[in-house]
């Protein structure tokens, strides 16, 4: 997970900033109380696996994995968050790691969501999708798409 509790801490830092980003940029309400609950939630809590996008000793960005989703019978494993620095983006970098990352489940149940304008992120996980010969399954609410697929054995 991590290697002490200053790497936890610079996790932290980076997800505030992801969270400040993600939400403002797409016009939802920021509370930073809750924002900050929550980080501190995903750093201790055992089901959330960190892993740490890394660059020559720092920590740029990072995919977070619940394994442990209780909102769904249907799903094993859902992708919490997805973040990389700006300057590191449209790289390929975050592909490689989702792309390693799902290695480990493969024959299980994938959930994720994508903010409905959040053009992007929808673009990168259909390009994620197509490249791993998988169609997801889709529901769209209010602010989210909702997205369930099965890894192939």
């Amino acid at each position: 997970m991590f290697r002490d509790n200053t790497e936890a801490l610079k996790c932290r830092v980076l997800y505030m900033k992801y969270m400040t980003e993600l939400l403002t940029t797409n016009n939802l309400e920021y509370d930073e109380h809750r924002v900050s609950s929550w980080s501190t939630h995903m750093i201790i809590s055992p089901e959330f696996e960190w892993n740490k996008i890394e660059r020559d000793g720092e920590i740029i960005g990072f995919v977070i994995i619940n394994n442990s989703p209780d909102f769904s019978d249907n799903i094993d494993v859902y992708i919490e968050d997805v973040y990389i620095k700006p300057e590191y983006r449209r790289r390929g970098i975050v592909t490689g790691v989702i792309k390693q990352v799902l290695e480990k489940y493969k024959g299980k149940y994938i959930g994720l969501s994508v903010i409905n304008t959040n053009q992007v992120a929808r673009l990168f996980w259909l390009s994620i999708f197509s490249s791993l010969n998988v169609l997801p399954e889709t529901a769209i609410n209010e602010h989210l798409t909702d997205m369930y697929f099965k890894m192939g054995d």
